[in-house]
């Protein structure tokens, strides 16, 4: 068999396997890897058949048709294997020039195609005889050259470039043979066109068959390293769809990877750069910055990208903040208009507090004097009367108060050791008047086996037992209220359970859900004339769930309601309560007060602008025998300590010229002050929440809220006076 059957064989075996090699890759998953593959075997098919074409024709025109046909193919053969390089690293370039390669090949095969009307591209052409076969052979003008031995020749090299990079980072040996073969898809047609220009194959162009061989070699690398493996081309598809642009650099800050949103993000800059700048994306990771593109405001973050040890660059993520910076913003905005609203409603409630209680100070401390002094039965059951109804008033300024220390979370239960006849008999006090003014039946069960000393948070039961029964007596016209203790014992701790069932007016099913509402009154024009702010069973609610438990409710619409909960409490004492009903039937005529001290020797400064406050004050201390001073204004009582030594200071907040704070911060810097030690109590009607830690974080010693309490009063003294002085 002589050279020239040996070529034609080559030429039906390379076709052949073209062939097999486009119907596999046809077969793949879609992708652009698939679809670039296509694009290089077509490409080289055309060619490839071409040159068969050529080498069997026996004249020019035959030939020439024949490289026409080649060129329909042949000059995408390298563009082809440049971009599926270029996906193959995951490199992405920029659309223009893609487009711009893409024009220059076209033009190429249209100047081939036109060759016989111009000199362009080739400066001639002749047909010879010498040779292995028959042939023609070209005159090679500048664009010929330009093309042939600088564009092509430079896609080969950057193939090749590529992968000795690529070689340098990857660790695994498969990635490292893939490479292997993809830079020896680039290296065998550089070696095929090489020899060929030496000229010593006679005529036989040595870059056709090592086109095929690329072939062979990009089959292998597509079935041996399965290329178009799902997970690969997920991970493309993903990170191409990402909604984030991803942003690759190098250990020299070179991009080498940009995704689709990447590269849509920056093509909007307005700039006239339009380009990423990699010490810019650092600056704003490291210092949180956003980056701003036209009216888009994009938050980014950085990775190092290291493998065993070793630094290869960082990835960036760019994510579009717009909406949810705008948000923030508007947010925080929205933050600053609450936070204002909620500091105007506490000056409010602050003001409300002092100008309601301070009046309020006044009608109980002086109805108190009026309880102790009195022998008139009568009176005592009048002033009973105005006690009542002042709590009354009292206990609606508390529920506001109460409510905005459970919004802010500043409500908590304090358990301490307390006596249940003591919690009961305050309850009943406040209840019983007004059960009989109108004319109900108040009747009270308690089990007289239940033991009296319990250890929980009496105040806040004490709170919701009140609101329950004062809810139940004002909505119950005529009839009865009825007030049931009783207890099942657990070991230490005991389960106790308090009814509150009345005769009046009922609920609505349709209404239940108004019930715990704030500020949601059931049957507003039925109920008008009835007292009340619509916030008590609110913070029935809200205490009993603090307190582990919830309240159960049964109604039935004109006839009547029952409250009850259940709180388990640890028992303290065994001794029981005993016959609690009889103390009831004789209040109003028992009141006796007695001190829980006497310091004849104790000398108490007083400082309020008001009074009757001040006039209080001392009556109610009277029976403690200590020396009483009174001040009206922080002026006088800066005089005073410079004077007299005082064990106690009681001053109050809101005065004339100088305001209890005030004044106290000038006591604290004389130097002739005589009291520097003495324990000084800020005496104020505001009573929201914060308001004793703001006043403590001033500098006062305690903090007494007015109406004041005497029993707390004195307690609170105790505590302070020195223990000689006691008696």
């Amino acid at each position: 068999m002589d050279v020239f059957s040996i070529l034609l064989a080559l030429q039906y075996v390379g076709i052949a396997i073209l062939i097999i090699g486009i119907v596999c890759v046809i077969k793949q998953k879609p992708s652009q890897l698939q679809n670039l593959i296509l694009l290089v075997l077509m490409a080289t098919l055309i060619n490839y058949t071409g040159y068969l074409f050529e080498i069997k024709s026996d004249n020019r025109d035959m030939a020439l048709m024949a490289v026409k046909f080649m060129y329909m193919g042949k000059p995408f053969i390298a563009l082809g294997t440049l971009l599926f390089a270029f996906e193959f690293y995951r490199i992405r370039i920029l659309p223009i020039i893609r487009n711009i390669l893409c024009t220059i090949h076209i033009l190429i095969t249209l100047l081939v195609l036109t060759c016989e009307s111009h000199n362009l591209y080739y400066s001639s052409i002749d047909y010879t005889y010498e040779g292995l076969f028959p042939h023609l052979v070209f005159g090679h003008s500048i664009i010929y050259t330009i093309y042939n031995r600088i564009i092509i020749m430079s896609y080969l090299v950057i193939i090749v470039y590529l992968g000795i990079r690529n070689y340098k980072l990857v660790q695994k040996e498969a990635e490292r043979k893939s490479i292997l073969i993809m830079s020896g898809i680039s290296f065998v047609p550089l070696t095929g066109l090489l020899i060929y220009m030496t000229g010593i194959t006679r005529g036989y162009d040595t870059t056709e068959p090592a086109y095929v061989i690329s072939c062979v070699l990009l089959m292998i690398l597509m079935f041996k390293y399965d290329i178009f493996d799902t997970l690969t081309l997920a991970k493309d598809d993903i990170i191409d769809e990402f909604e984030s642009g991803i942003i690759v650099v190098d250990e020299r800050n070179r991009i080498i990877y940009f995704n689709q949103k990447a590269s849509d993000i920056y093509a909007d800059m307005e700039n006239e750069s339009k380009r990423v700048n990699v010490e810019q994306l650092d600056r704003m990771c490291k210092k949180n910055e956003k980056l701003h593109i036209g009216r888009e405001i994009y938050e980014i973050h950085g990775k190092k990208i290291i493998r065993n040890k070793n630094f290869y660059g960082n990835a960036y993520i760019v994510t579009n903040v717009t909406d949810s910076y705008e948000y923030t913003v508007n947010l925080e905005k929205q933050k600053a208009i609450a936070e204002s609203a909620n500091k105007a409603k506490t000056d409010f409630l602050a003001r409300m507090s002092h100008e309601i209680r301070t009046p309020i100070n006044a009608v109980l401390g002086m109805n108190e004097m009026i309880l102790r002094e009195s022998t008139e039965p009568g009176i005592k059951k009048y002033a009973m009367n105005v006690k009542t109804s002042a709590n009354s008033l009292l206990g609606i300024i508390n529920d506001i108060l109460d409510s905005t220390k459970i919004e802010s979370g500043k409500m908590e239960i304090i358990p301490v050791e307390y006596e249940l006849d003591s919690l009961l008999n305050d309850t009943v006090n406040m209840i019983y008047v007004r059960a009989k003014d109108k004319k109900l039946d108040f009747n009270i069960e308690v089990d007289e086996e239940l033991p009296n000393k319990l250890y929980g948070d009496d105040v806040r039961i004490r709170q919701v037992l009140l609101n329950l029964l004062t809810n139940a007596v004002k909505y119950t016209p005529e009839g009865s209220v009825t007030f049931s203790v009783a207890g099942k014992r657990i070991g230490s701790n005991i389960i106790m359970k308090y009814t509150v069932k009345d005769t009046g007016i009922g609920i609505k099913k349709e209404d239940m859900s108004k019930l715990f509402e704030s500020f949601e009154r059931i049957e507003e024009d039925r109920n008008r004339n009835i007292e009340g702010t619509g916030l008590g069973m609110n913070i029935v609610m809200n205490l009993l769930k603090m307190m582990g438990t919830d309240l159960k409710v049964e109604s039935e619409y004109g006839k009547g309601t029952t409250f009850s909960f259940e709180l388990e409490q640890k028992v303290i004492s065994d001794n029981a309560i005993g016959n609690f009903r009889e103390r009831v039937e004789r209040l109003g005529e028992e009141y006796t007060y007695k001190s829980l001290f006497t310091a004849p020797k104790a000398r108490v400064l007083v400082v309020d602008d008001n009074d009757i406050n001040r006039m209080v004050f001392s009556c109610m201390l009277l029976s403690t025998q200590m020396q009483i001073v009174e001040a009206s204004s922080g002026v006088d009582a800066l005089k005073l300590v410079t004077k007299e030594h005082f064990d106690i200071i009681f001053l109050d907040h809101m005065m004339p010229e100088l305001d209890g704070v005030e004044t106290l911060k000038r006591m604290k810097t004389m130097e002739n002050n005589l009291c520097k030690d003495t324990p000084v109590i800020i005496l104020t009607a505001n009573a929201v929440t914060g308001a004793k830690e703001q006043y403590l974080a001033e500098g006062f010693d305690e903090y007494l809220s007015k109406p004041v309490v005497p029993e707390k009063l004195e307690r609170m003294i105790k505590d302070l006076l020195p223990k000689e002085y006691l008696e």
